[in-house]
């Protein structure tokens, strides 16, 4: 799957997350979008078979850093 159709897919999923743990719409969609360009910088992201979880996980990790 392309970047532009994980995050067609995801970006609903992955706000939601972000915004249930910060509670910030801006700093929400900050996180979302750095997921976004960790995952993509990953040199085996297509290796990666749960896409999905590893997202949620890498936006966890992301709102855990700023909170």
């Amino acid at each position: 799957m392309s970047m532009e159709g994980l995050y067609q897919t995801y970006q609903p999923l992955l706000f939601s997350l972000a915004y249930r743990m910060l509670g910030s719409v801006m700093d929400s969609e900050d996180i979302v979008q750095e997921a976004f360009i960790t995952f993509n910088q990953l040199p085996n992201s297509e290796q990666i078979e749960n896409k999905k979880a590893y997202l949620c996980k890498i936006v966890t990790n992301h709102c855990l850093d700023l909170i």
